[in-house]
């Protein structure tokens, strides 16, 4: 059975770092972002099982008010 995978996307490097680094000892595999964009790329590559998302990352993204296209992704 292969390992559940996670995406962890936050603006912050030490933060992404230090959640990939204690989930993948954990046994995860770990995909890391550093904004919606990458986030997207990363999604495009291999659809995660569980999305961490930085609450603040997430408003600087959308902080314009604009929607955002729903696509194929469960997220």
């Amino acid at each position: 059975m292969s390992s559940s995978r996670i995406l962890v996307v936050d603006d912050e490097a030490d933060i992404r770092g230090l959640l990939k680094e204690i989930l993948s000892e954990e046994g995860y595999e770990v995909d890391v972002a550093a904004d919606a964009g990458q986030a997207r790329a990363s999604r495009a590559r291999q659809t995660p099982d569980l999305v961490l998302l930085d609450i603040w990352t997430a408003s600087r993204c959308c902080a314009s008010g604009r929607r955002v296209p729903r696509t194929d992704a469960p997220w």
